[in-house]
Protein backbone atom coordinates (compact mmCIF):
# COMPACT_ATOMS: atom_id res chain seq x y z
CA UNK A 1 0.00 0.00 0.00
CA UNK A 2 1.21 3.50 -0.79
CA UNK A 3 0.00 6.62 0.90
CA UNK A 4 1.18 10.17 1.29
CA UNK A 5 1.46 11.88 4.64
CA UNK A 6 1.58 15.57 5.40
CA UNK A 7 2.96 17.59 8.28
CA UNK A 8 -0.04 16.70 10.49
CA UNK A 9 1.20 13.12 10.65
CA UNK A 10 4.68 14.22 11.71
CA UNK A 11 3.20 16.72 14.18
CA UNK A 12 1.36 13.79 15.83
CA UNK A 13 4.60 11.77 15.97
CA UNK A 14 6.38 14.76 17.56
CA UNK A 15 3.56 15.21 20.06
CA UNK A 16 3.80 11.57 21.20
CA UNK A 17 7.54 11.96 21.77
CA UNK A 18 7.20 15.30 23.56
CA UNK A 19 4.43 14.10 25.88
CA UNK A 20 6.33 10.90 26.69
CA UNK A 21 9.36 13.04 27.55
CA UNK A 22 7.32 15.31 29.85
CA UNK A 23 5.74 12.30 31.60
CA UNK A 24 9.05 10.62 32.47
CA UNK A 25 11.24 13.68 33.07
CA UNK A 26 9.29 15.56 35.77
CA UNK A 27 12.08 18.09 36.26
CA UNK A 28 10.82 19.75 33.05
CA UNK A 29 7.51 21.59 32.63
CA UNK A 30 7.48 21.94 28.83
CA UNK A 31 7.46 25.73 29.22
CA UNK A 32 11.25 26.00 28.99
CA UNK A 33 12.36 28.30 26.16
CA UNK A 34 14.38 25.43 24.62
CA UNK A 35 11.12 23.64 23.73
CA UNK A 36 9.39 26.57 22.03
CA UNK A 37 10.36 25.41 18.53
CA UNK A 38 9.06 21.86 18.91
CA UNK A 39 5.85 23.13 20.51
CA UNK A 40 5.36 25.63 17.68
CA UNK A 41 5.79 22.81 15.16
CA UNK A 42 3.29 20.60 17.04
CA UNK A 43 0.73 23.43 17.26
CA UNK A 44 1.18 25.10 13.88
CA UNK A 45 3.04 22.73 11.55
CA UNK A 46 5.89 23.62 9.25
CA UNK A 47 8.97 21.87 7.93
CA UNK A 48 8.87 18.55 9.72
CA UNK A 49 12.36 17.38 8.75
CA UNK A 50 13.91 19.78 11.26
CA UNK A 51 12.15 17.93 14.08
CA UNK A 52 11.27 14.41 12.91
CA UNK A 53 13.70 12.03 11.21
CA UNK A 54 12.68 8.65 9.80
CA UNK A 55 15.64 6.27 10.15
CA UNK A 56 15.95 2.73 8.76
CA UNK A 57 16.35 -0.14 11.24
CA UNK A 58 15.71 -0.06 14.97
CA UNK A 59 17.06 2.14 17.75
CA UNK A 60 17.35 -1.01 19.87
CA UNK A 61 20.77 -2.45 19.07
CA UNK A 62 20.64 -6.10 18.08
CA UNK A 63 16.91 -6.13 17.32
CA UNK A 64 16.86 -7.57 13.80
CA UNK A 65 14.05 -10.11 13.65
CA UNK A 66 11.19 -8.32 15.38
CA UNK A 67 9.78 -9.21 18.78
CA UNK A 68 7.82 -12.17 20.13
CA UNK A 69 4.63 -10.07 20.51
CA UNK A 70 3.18 -7.04 18.77
CA UNK A 71 4.51 -3.91 20.45
CA UNK A 72 5.58 -0.28 20.21
CA UNK A 73 8.90 1.03 21.54
CA UNK A 74 9.31 4.56 22.88
CA UNK A 75 12.29 6.14 24.58
CA UNK A 76 13.98 9.44 25.36
CA UNK A 77 17.69 10.16 25.45
CA UNK A 78 18.85 13.21 27.39
CA UNK A 79 22.48 14.16 26.75
CA UNK A 80 24.35 17.18 28.08
CA UNK A 81 23.54 19.03 24.86
CA UNK A 82 20.27 17.76 23.44
CA UNK A 83 17.07 15.82 24.15
CA UNK A 84 15.66 13.37 21.60
CA UNK A 85 12.74 10.94 21.59
CA UNK A 86 12.73 7.66 19.66
CA UNK A 87 9.55 5.91 18.52
CA UNK A 88 9.14 2.59 16.74
CA UNK A 89 5.64 1.34 16.02
CA UNK A 90 4.18 -2.07 15.19
CA UNK A 91 7.08 -4.41 15.87
CA UNK A 92 6.18 -8.06 16.17
CA UNK A 93 6.76 -11.64 15.13
CA UNK A 94 5.67 -10.93 11.55
CA UNK A 95 7.07 -7.41 11.41
CA UNK A 96 10.79 -6.88 11.92
CA UNK A 97 12.24 -3.41 12.31
CA UNK A 98 11.87 -1.35 9.16
CA UNK A 99 12.26 2.20 10.50
CA UNK A 100 11.90 4.37 13.57
CA UNK A 101 11.41 8.06 14.26
CA UNK A 102 13.88 10.31 16.01
CA UNK A 103 12.25 13.48 17.36
CA UNK A 104 14.56 16.39 18.09
CA UNK A 105 12.90 17.99 21.10
CA UNK A 106 15.42 20.74 21.81
CA UNK A 107 18.56 21.71 23.66
CA UNK A 108 18.91 20.45 27.21
CA UNK A 109 18.01 23.39 29.49
CA UNK A 110 19.46 21.87 32.68
CA UNK A 111 22.20 23.70 34.53
CA UNK A 112 23.44 20.54 36.25
CA UNK A 113 23.61 18.07 33.41
CA UNK A 114 23.77 14.31 33.51
CA UNK A 115 22.90 11.87 30.71
CA UNK A 116 19.67 9.96 31.22
CA UNK A 117 17.71 7.40 29.18
CA UNK A 118 14.19 6.14 29.76
CA UNK A 119 12.28 3.74 27.54
CA UNK A 120 9.29 1.41 27.46
CA UNK A 121 7.92 -1.40 25.37
CA UNK A 122 4.15 -1.32 24.95
CA UNK A 123 3.17 -4.99 24.41
CA UNK A 124 -0.20 -6.11 23.02
CA UNK A 125 -1.68 -9.49 23.94
CA UNK A 126 -3.35 -11.72 21.38
CA UNK A 127 -6.31 -12.11 23.78
CA UNK A 128 -7.37 -10.28 26.92
CA UNK A 129 -5.74 -11.59 30.06
CA UNK A 130 -7.71 -12.81 33.11
CA UNK A 131 -8.08 -9.19 34.33
CA UNK A 132 -9.39 -7.96 30.98
CA UNK A 133 -6.18 -6.20 29.92
CA UNK A 134 -5.09 -6.24 26.28
CA UNK A 135 -1.49 -5.27 26.92
CA UNK A 136 1.17 -4.03 29.29
CA UNK A 137 3.96 -1.50 29.49
CA UNK A 138 7.44 -2.86 30.28
CA UNK A 139 10.55 -0.78 30.94
CA UNK A 140 13.38 -1.32 28.49
CA UNK A 141 16.26 -3.01 30.28
CA UNK A 142 20.04 -2.60 29.89
CA UNK A 143 19.18 0.83 28.73
CA UNK A 144 22.60 2.44 28.73
CA UNK A 145 23.47 0.57 25.50
CA UNK A 146 20.15 1.02 23.74
CA UNK A 147 20.10 4.57 22.43
CA UNK A 148 22.70 5.77 19.95
CA UNK A 149 24.37 8.92 21.24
Amino acid sequence: MKFEVNDKYFRAIAKIGFHYFLKYYPQFTGFEIEFEEIKNFIYNGGKFDKFVEQINGSFIHGLKNGTDRLCHLISVNKTPDFISAYLQFFMGPEFGPSFYYKINLGKNPEKIIYPQNIGHQFVYFEHKDKNGFIGRMDPLKSYTNVIPV
